[in-house]
């Protein structure tokens, strides 16, 4: 789109059939650097890359069994996918995506960060751990499975990172939560679980779904985990060098589960709610994405505090946000009798 002689609007799409985040940030990089070089009359010269077969070629060789042996064992007694309340599908509703972001303050994540490298975990461990005590919240359940996206990229195959193409697979994430566990050796024992299955995510999850105690036709789970932390800085960076301006670094996606949250890590914590109007309205996902970030900003103060605590102040928190809400509805009502009031009686006022 032409916005002026010298300025034009490109607007960037794709499918994940063919790339997932981290290679589109790679391959932007590249469309930079090949209109730098044209632009000097000159040819590109792009950084080599390891090809996309060798990928397959190493997918082939993994050992499917192995795989099998461990998602069983990681899912079993698990018969029931973990729901919110008020998913209920409404069919009369057209069905559409709506969005919703909330950023938490430079000093929560300042918080969280200090506390993950304390403890000596990641980010995305922390935000699951929220992610898991809402649905356990939600779900009155002390056992709650959820989708995560992984990148799927091996990292004993040289070359990985530099790789294009379609890596991302979705797993489960099982999290059993112990009301008197300290947060801090919760969040580490969940890490650890983590680390132990992504030696196993190379496994499809139609497999692992038949592999799990859930019946034939329901799902695992309706709700997704996306921590994306694709090297997009670099591409922008690459771009504002070559006269490119780039105003939106962060995709919208769309997926097939009801809901979905997204995360992105930088100055501030960015939590994006994306939801199936047909399953929620958009008050229960507002609701849900406050609680989610009341639960971090918990986490990120007392890691220290046992899960029963964090869950008990996610319960106050709410009580005095329903108390003030109570209170606004309240006033603008006796404002709109009181407006009322006046009018009928001519703008006089009278006791």
């Amino acid at each position: 789109h032409r916005r002026a002689h010298h300025c034009w609007q490109f607007t960037w799409t794709w499918h994940h059939i063919l790339l997932d985040g981290w290679s589109v940030a790679l391959l932007l990089e590249e469309v930079f650097l090949c209109y730098q070089a044209f632009a000097a009359g000159q040819q590109p010269s792009l950084p080599p890359r390891r090809p996309y077969r060798d990928y397959i070629a190493w997918l082939k060789q993994q050992d499917l069994a192995r795989a099998e042996s461990f998602w069983r064992q990681q899912l079993q007694g698990f018969d029931s996918p973990t729901r919110l309340p008020g998913i209920k599908e409404n069919h009369a509703l057209p069905s559409s995506h709506e969005t919703l972001e909330l950023w938490l303050t430079e000093p929560t994540t300042a918080a969280l960060t200090h506390m993950a490298r304390q403890q000596q975990i990641t980010l995305n461990t922390v935000v699951q751990a929220a992610w898991a005590l809402l649905l356990s919240r939600y779900s009155g359940t002390d056992d709650v499975v959820f989708g995560a996206v992984v990148s799927g990229r091996p990292p004993d195959l040289a070359g990985i990172d530099s790789m294009l193409g379609l890596f991302i697979n979705t797993l489960p994430v099982r999290v059993r939560l112990v009301a008197d566990m300290p947060v801090a050796q919760w969040l580490r024992e969940l890490q650890a679980a983590q680390a132990q299955a992504r030696q196993f995510e190379y496994a499809p999850l139609n497999k692992i779904q038949t592999w799990s105690d859930v019946p034939r036709g329901t799902t695992l789970f309706d709700t997704l985990l996306a921590f994306e932390n694709y090297p997009v800085s670099q591409s922008v960076q690459i771009g504002s060098t070559t006269g490119f301006r780039v105003t939106k670094d962060r995709p919208y996606s769309r997926t097939v589960y009801p809901l979905t949250l997204s995360v992105f890590a930088g100055k501030t914590i960015n939590l994006r709610l994306s939801w199936d109007t047909q399953h929620y309205k958009r008050a229960e996902v507002e609701g849900a994405c406050r609680d989610v970030g009341l639960i971090a900003k918990a986490i990120g103060q007392n890691p220290n505090a046992t899960i029963t605590q964090v869950l008990c102040h996610l319960k106050q928190e709410q009580s005095q946000h329903n108390k003030k809400i109570h209170a606004q509805i309240t006033a603008r009502r006796t404002e709109a009798l009181f407006r009322a009031k006046r009018a009928r009686d001519g703008g006089r006022l009278v006791n």
